[in-house]
């Protein structure tokens, strides 16, 4: 999962409307009293859900989501990448344009490194 600093967490959900600002801050002290990760403890709560948490900030960083539980995922694609190096890099390409640009999920979209790879 992207890991956001709090501060940019809170500007995201409470700018975007999805959370109440006094909602997130009371919520942030019980996941810091109970030293748990804030995202989950918001779906835990049922003030979003996960995709919706995924949706938001795909759109904040300007990438698509990719579900790929609603994709065929096209198999001789699937394979050009090692499975140890989509391990290590946790990136899988699923699918490849007319144009031949290929369709990548990864679980950190910002990760220059690996776009660069």
């Amino acid at each position: 999962m992207i890991k956001l600093q709090t501060e940019s967490l809170k500007k995201l959900l409470v700018g975007s409307g999805a959370v109440p600002e006094e909602k997130f801050d009371n919520l942030l002290k019980e996941s810091i009293r109970k030293q748990h990760n804030i995202v989950d403890v918001l779906v835990s709560e049922g003030v979003l859900t996960l995709d919706q948490f995924y949706d938001l900030v795909a759109g904040a960083i300007g990438v698509e989501r990719a579900n790929l539980g609603a994709r065929k995922i096209n198999e001789e694609v699937l394979n050009l990448i090692p499975q140890e190096v989509a391990s290590q890099r946790r990136i899988i390409l699923f699918d490849r344009e007319p144009d031949g640009t290929y369709l990548a999920a990864m679980e950190d979209p910002t990760d220059l490194e690996t776009i660069d790879f």
